[in-house]
């Protein structure tokens, strides 16, 4: 586990406190001075990603993933490194990607990476912490993530990098930015709901524009009374990745065996954002609706957030990998939002929803 002393390859590194993931990660490709260039990034990610790439003044240049981490896939990155001013390394669902290999690349390259591991606060890769090795590594706070304390972000920033960064921030205001995450998480969701698969060409202009918008508001840094509550928090960790895990096993087992249902393995050194399964493209939107309809908290994230953008905005290699998993991807809640009696229903019912399905299609 990355603890708050923090040490990156023997050399101090800082932690700088920001309301939120996003500007955290602003600020690190700000540092690392990515203005007018290109930014390779895996296409399954979230709109916040994309909003700090905007907001840096960068561009995404989206490099497929890899089938077995969902991360971007190093053969790929090799391709385009000499083209790119950073990487960010998405660790996707909890599951450290192919961070050692992407590490080599980038330092033969000479090109900074930027860990996104808003996701997985204590995954571990090859028993070494996530966010230990990349230039700058960035941690969530916020709702949903592994520890959820309602918001705030961390940048752990190597030391050739802290005075960019510092100098970057200096005048962002003290604020929470959570209003404007909810703003930009509504929206997504509106085109989403509404455009997505058949109809996303006709949003991609305004949803580009409202992107641009709305991505310099979250450059804003954590109010400094809240630091010491993410600090507490931060310490019930291993606690809280015993239980995720723990939440895990029962899905597993009482998920084995069920008919169109492959969940993700859970490989060494994941921390469980989700209960990720695959589950065949015919039948996953209607099981999903059906989850939604009955209460059961669901999401089919992330979709290739390129598809939501005009083609003169990003770069791209293949998606093929990326696609797969966006059309046969149910994930399922497991965090302390809900009990291990409520995770026990829900399989139940999932497991009578696909065998109606069977029957009916």
């Amino acid at each position: 586990m990355l603890d708050l002393a923090l040490k990156h390859d023997n050399q101090s590194v800082k932690n700088v406190w920001f309301s939120s993931a996003t500007s955290a990660l602003i600020a690190s490709l700000e540092a690392v001075e990515t203005h007018g260039k290109w930014v390779a990034v895996a296409p399954n990610v979230c709109p916040n990603v994309i909003a700090a790439i905007f907001a840096s003044g960068a561009k995404p240049w989206f490099v497929d993933i890899e089938p077995q981490r969902q991360g971007i896939d190093p053969k790929l990155l090799t391709g385009v490194i000499s083209q790119v001013a950073a990487v960010i390394a998405v660790h996707a669902y909890g599951v450290p990607c192919e961070i050692e290999q992407i590490a080599e690349i980038a330092n033969e390259a000479g090109v900074p990476l930027i860990e996104d591991c808003a996701q997985a606060d204590g995954a571990e890769f090859l028993g070494k912490a996530v966010g230990s090795f990349g230039d700058i590594a960035v941690f969530s706070f916020g709702t949903g993530k592994i520890i959820d304390a309602g918001g705030g972000g961390l940048a752990v920033v190597q030391m050739c990098f802290q005075d960019n960064i510092d100098k970057v921030i200096n005048d962002w205001p003290e604020a929470d930015n959570g209003l404007i995450s909810d703003e930009l998480g509504s929206v997504y969701r509106f085109f989403y709901n509404r455009f997505y698969p058949h109809n996303v060409e006709v949003i991609q202009e305004s949803f580009l524009a409202f992107i641009k918008k709305i991505s310099p508001l979250f450059k804003t840094r954590c109010n400094t009374k809240t630091i010491p509550h993410l600090i507490e928090r931060r310490k019930e960790l291993e606690a809280i990745i015993e239980a995720r895990r723990e939440k895990y096993s029962i899905y597993i087992k009482h998920l084995s065996g069920t008919n169109l249902i492959q969940p993700l393995p859970l490989l060494q050194g994941v921390v469980p954002w989700r209960f990720n399964i695959i589950i065949d493209v015919s039948y996953r939107d209607l099981l999903f609706k059906q989850l939604l309809n009955s209460d059961v908290k669901a999401s089919t994230w992330y979709p290739r957030i390129s598809i939501f953008l005009p083609n003169h905005s990003y770069k791209t290699t293949s998606d093929l990998v990326a696609k797969k998993y966006e059309c046969g991807l149910l994930n399922l809640w497991l965090d302390e939002t809900i009990s291990n009696e409520q995770i026990v229903q829900n399989c139940g019912f999932l497991k009578n929803k696909i065998a109606q399905l069977m029957i009916e299609h």
